[in-house]
């Protein structure tokens, strides 16, 4: 029989192509993904696991480069400011928290491509974790069953170090109930290096002169600081206390349409606000210049 040397190499390469299908369909994760330990991602975030979740913690907040490679690729439109009062950003000045223009590109103070954002409401966290999937996904650095998303409540108090509270309670119902318990530890004023919270280097001109700081305390940065700027926790994470507040995915109260804020911010100064179990709340839509948050990687949810 008369043989067909181009069907025959055609056929090789349609085999070639379903093998090659057939082994990505099956393939556990992309090549160089650690499921158990750590990874980096393409914009150079780097995620460490955490005991008792399955999740992978980003080590840092997201940086305002990772959220200005966000707005670029994907065109992300909704930052920006409307007649709607939710569009608009809060920021700090003598003259108290207002309204006043800023936004994550210019937020009233300076920042580095290193510092976290800031004015993120918890729409754009999301959406910014929604494209970071799609986008490592597509270039084979993260399984087909993995996502990137905010951290649940529950997530962040393991990350933190809290152990002892109870997952069948809202995150309203934890709120604060554990005391003296601190990212750093137990004492009380933070000790040196801590943190970037509101000391007194936070007196530079722009702050409300009727607001107290933390005497003693002075961690060089007046506003937001380079994320790894102070030593991290046990995990490998840092500025889970200080910097900026951090959206998660769950809801304050059921259905009451607030999501849970955690960690104390640079604009932080009363004791009982840096309690590791303390959580704070806003709408969606909420943009403030202390307000930022960080990813985890882990399986998606069925």
């Amino acid at each position: 029989m008369k043989k067909h040397p181009f069907k025959e190499k055609l056929s090789a390469m349609l085999t070639i192509i379903v093998l090659a299908a057939v082994a990505a369909l099956f393939a556990e994760e992309p090549k160089g993904f650690n499921p158990a330990g750590s990874n980096i991602n393409g914009l150079g975030m780097r995620f460490v696991p955490v005991p008792g979740t399955n999740v992978q913690f980003s080590v840092f907040q997201t940086r305002v480069k990772d959220f200005r490679a966000f707005i670029r690729e994907s065109g992300y439109a909704h930052m920006r400011e409307t007649a709607d009062p939710e569009s608009r950003m809060w920021s700090l000045d003598c003259d108290g928290m207002k309204q006043r223009g800023d936004n994550w590109q210019d937020p009233g103070f300076h920042q580095t491509e290193d510092d976290p954002v800031v004015g993120v409401n918890w729409n754009d966290a999301k959406a910014f974790c929604e494209w970071l999937t799609v986008r490592e996904r597509a270039a084979g650095r993260l399984p087909a069953n993995w996502s990137y998303r905010l951290p649940r409540d529950s997530e962040w108090s393991l990350a933190v170090g809290l152990a002892g509270e109870d997952s069948a309670q809202t995150p309203e119902e934890k709120d604060g109930k554990i005391k003296d318990k601190y990212p750093w530890g137990q004492a009380w004023p933070p000790p040196a290096g801590a943190g970037n919270y509101a000391g007194e280097e936070a007196n530079d001109g722009h702050w409300p002169p009727n607001v107290p700081v933390i005497q003693g305390y002075n961690d060089g940065y007046p506003r937001t600081a380079p994320v790894g700027s102070f030593k991290p926790n046990r995990f490998g994470i840092y500025d889970l206390g200080g910097n900026v507040c951090e959206w998660c995915g769950d809801e304050y109260r059921p259905g009451a349409g607030l999501f849970v804020l955690r960690g104390a911010a640079w604009s932080y100064r009363s004791q009982g606000s840096f309690y590791s179990s303390r959580r704070s709340y806003d709408p969606p839509g909420r943009r403030d210049a202390d307000f930022g948050f960080r990813c985890v990687a882990g399986p998606s949810a069925p």
